[in-house]
This record gives structure tokens, C-alpha cells and sequence, in this order.
């Protein structure tokens, strides 16, 4: 018993010791503890800094066609390229020029004419384009088509060689009647549905979910919006969701795709009665 009580002694003596080391370098300015500021309700501020890799905002597509190539590299700031083929192409269509050359380069724009094989483009060249190395590729991002028979693929495939998060979606619709939770954007409720899934570099998925209503829109979203019919000629009415993924009031989790991997929106049904319908992926390339 008395040597259990001696070393009970000499461990309160050399805690006491210990904190007296500690107490005088405080005391002479050798601080050992960090100093966080406190915030009113007694918690610690934090200041969470975001990532600075390139943001990702693509529109929701399926590709028409993937074999066109640029036939020699665009100016800088301009608005036209000359591609191998343009007679499938139409004014309107989207096409998109993606280099690999470290961090990734991507011209997406819609075009507003043709002549011959020059396009001319809504948005101006950010980059002197390799041919050698561009990859070019003719899309659509309206969802408004008839996948009944047939399921219709729209969505993101990731062609580069470093991992995007997709944080949020976007999806927006148009049409000429009012809509309300029981219909799909403007039409009848639908048989199917539209499902969101991810497809791993193994051929298999994940599906997340599938929604067949506006009012299921509100389930998984929350964030959605109705707006009235503008003033003559607009003669629509629109339907609008934000669906976010990242952050700790939404799911909390960002969706990864790796090198190889798709998103993707299955239309099921017959849609070509809305009048608009597109969504947008939105997230970041990563950063360890």
C-alpha cells in the first residue's frame, strides 16, 4: 500500500512540474497552445477554403458524332474553325473541341453558321488547338426526345486523365401549359421515368434515382422553382431544379468520375412534348 501511494506521490509532483514548465514559457511568450479565436456562441471559427482547380459546367448531351476533326489549329479569341466535315451539321447544334495537354482545354459552343467547313461559333477559342491532338465532338443537350421504344443515353463522360466531382445539377423546362407537382415539366406524369446513374469502367452502375414527376423533383431536391407565363411572344411557362450534392446541409458528398467513367440521364419516355428540357452537370476537376 505505502508503494502504491509513493507513486501515486511522484506522478502528482510530476504532472505538477510539468505544468509549471509549461505555465512559465507562456508567461515569458514561448506559447505551446494555439489561440483560436472564439465565436459568440462559444464555438471555433473555421475558415474552409476552397479548392482552385479548373470549375466544370457541361451541359447534360448525348453525341451525335465523334469522328469530325479540326483541319487546322483556330486563332485565339476567334469565333470560326474549319472542321474535316461539317454536311451532318446544322445552325444550333453544339459541338465541343477537347485537347489533352495536361490540364485538359474544352471549347464548347453552339453554332450560328456554316460555310462550306467553317463553323462559326457563339463563344470564342480559348486555346491554339492541336489537330493532331483535338478530339471533336457533334452533341445535343435537348432531353425533349421520344425514349419510349428505345431509352435515349444523355449525360458526361470523362475523356481526361484526372478525376471531376460533380457537385450540383441543374435541370430547366419550358413549356405552354401551367405545371404543377402532378405532371413532368408541362406533360402527364411519366410510365418510366428519368433516371440518373453513374457507369463504372467495369461496363456495371449505380443508379441513384428516378423521378417521374415534378413533384418527385421536390422529394430529392427541395430546391425548385415554378415561373409564370411571360408577356407576348413569350408564351411559356418554366419549371426549374437545383439538385446539390456537396455540402453538409445537402448530401454531403461530392460524385466522382473517374478517367473513363460517365454520368448519365436515361430519358425512358416520350418527352418531345415539352418544349425545352436540359439539364447541367456542375463540379471541379480534384485536388489531393
Amino acid at each position: 500500500m505505502a508503494e502504491q501511494k509513493d507513486v501515486i506521490k511522484y506522478l502528482i509532483v510530476g504532472l505538477l512540474f510539468f505544468v509549471s514548465i509549461i505555465m512559465s514559457n507562456l508567461m515569458i511568450g514561448n506559447t505551446y497552445v494555439t489561440n483560436f479565436p472564439i465565436e459568440e456562441n462559444g464555438g471555433i471559427a473555421v475558415n474552409i477554403q476552397d479548392q482552385t482547380t479548373r470549375p466544370v459546367d457541361f451541359d447534360v448531351h448525348r453525341i451525335l458524332d465523334a469522328t469530325l476533326t479540326i483541319t487546322a489549329t483556330p486563332t485565339v479569341d476567334s469565333y470560326t474553325v474549319v472542321v474535316s466535315d461539317a454536311s451532318g451539321l446544322s445552325v444550333g447544334d453544339g459541338v465541343a473541341f477537347i485537347e489533352e495537354n495536361g490540364m485538359p482545354e474544352i471549347w464548347w459552343g453552339k453554332i450560328l453558321s456554316i460555310s462550306t467547313n467553317t463553323l462559326t461559333l457563339d463563344t470564342p477559342c480559348p486555346h491554339n488547338y492541336n489537330p493532331a491532338n483535338t478530339s471533336v465532338i457533334h452533341y445535343s443537350d435537348d432531353l425533349n426526345v421520344d425514349g419510349s421504344t428505345t431509352k435515349v443515353v444523355f449525360g458526361l463522360t470523362n475523356y481526361f486523365n484526372e478525376a471531376v466531382d460533380v457537385t450540383r445539377l441543374i435541370s430547366h423546362c419550358t413549356d405552354n401549359v401551367e405545371m404543377h407537382d402532378g405532371l413532368f415539366c408541362g406533360i402527364d406524369e411519366l410510365d418510366r421515368g428519368i433516371v440518373f446513374r453513374k457507369k463504372l469502367l467495369d461496363g456495371t452502375y449505380i443508379n441513384y434515382w428516378n423521378i417521374k414527376s415534378n413533384g418527385e423533383w421536390a422529394e430529392l431536391a427541395y430546391d425548385t422553382q415554378y415561373t409564370d407565363k411571360g408577356k407576348p411572344p413569350d408564351s411559356t411557362y418554366g419549371f426549374n431544379v437545383r439538385l446539390t450534392y456537396a455540402g453538409p446541409s445537402k448530401h454531403g458528398v461530392a460524385i466522382r468520375v473517374e478517367p473513363g467513367e460517365s454520368i448519365e440521364i436515361l430519358v425512358q419516355d416520350d418527352l418531345t412534348d415539352i418544349t425545352e428540357f436540359r439539364m447541367m452537370f456542375e463540379g471541379h476537376f480534384t485536388q489531393d
